[in-house]
């Protein structure tokens, strides 16, 4: 069983190393967030940050988004990797959330996942990332970098500006898991398991509720930044070499 002091240094420095943490995807409504994040997967923040602005100016509600056509969405988002499967499910998702859901993001995971092309990681980046989160910190409209984080503030949207159901509050429901987060827990010990959502369920035991949306980030950061799949820097910090344990 990992010690509670080894929790507390982990939890340390990663604040200390990226002490303020938004994600990179530009977003102004939850809806936004929801649709970058499904484009996001495999494919690199700064190419998704390049066919989103597009693609709200025409598409910036579910209810436009769900009367799109397909080669249409497909033409603006084709720099992005499987995009011919992502345009289906933007517009399949979109759909869902008028039909289903009057046209506002639910807030619920078990609702979350039944969009077309929804899983657990993409639903827990959006609660995190937006439901989670106090109402004048959501948001990114600019694409704001990890290191840019002194410029953050000017990113977040004002709540007066939400689109109707933004303003719901929830807390988090589950642990963000992507590649980084499961090399980094299991390099740091904190999981043995192969399984995404087994990895999950350790971190949420691990760390108090209220902070994984923020570790979770800082740990994604800690991935694509030091801890890397090829080229693990983490050898040239004291503390990140005594923590680590392979």
């Amino acid at each position: 069983m990992i010690s509670s002091e080894k929790i507390k240094m982990i939890s340390q420095l990663l604040k200390e190393d990226y002490p303020v943490v938004v994600t990179p995807l530009k977003h102004e409504s939850a809806f936004q967030l929801l649709a970058a994040t499904l484009i996001s997967a495999q494919t690199l923040d700064e190419t998704v940050n390049q066919v989103t602005p597009l693609l709200f100016a025409r598409f910036p509600d579910p209810e436009s988004l769900a009367s799109a056509s397909w080669e249409e969405v497909d033409q603006i988002i084709m720099k992005v990797n499987y995009h011919k499967t992502k345009a289906r499910n933007l517009i399949k998702m979109a759909q869902k959330i008028v039909s289903e859901f009057l046209g506002q993001v639910p807030c619920e995971i078990e609702k979350l996942i039944t969009l077309p092309g929804v899983g657990r990681k993409t639903a827990n980046v959006l609660i995190s990332e937006w439901f989670a989160k106090p109402l004048n910190t959501r948001g990114n409209r600019f694409g704001v970098k990890q290191s840019f984080q002194k410029h953050v503030n000017e990113a977040f949207v004002n709540p007066k500006n939400f689109k109707k159901g933004d303003e719901k509050e929830c807390l988090p429901q589950g642990f963000v898991v992507d590649t980084h987060v499961a090399r980094v827990s299991k390099r740091l010990g904190l999981t043995f398991n192969e399984d995404p959502v087994k990895i999950e369920k350790d971190l949420m035991n691990i760390f108090p509720r209220n902070e994984w949306p923020e570790i979770s980030l800082r740990m994604i950061f800690h991935g694509r930044y030091r801890c890397k799949a090829k080229s693990n820097l983490c050898h040239m910090s004291e503390k990140w070499r005594e923590l680590c344990i392979g």
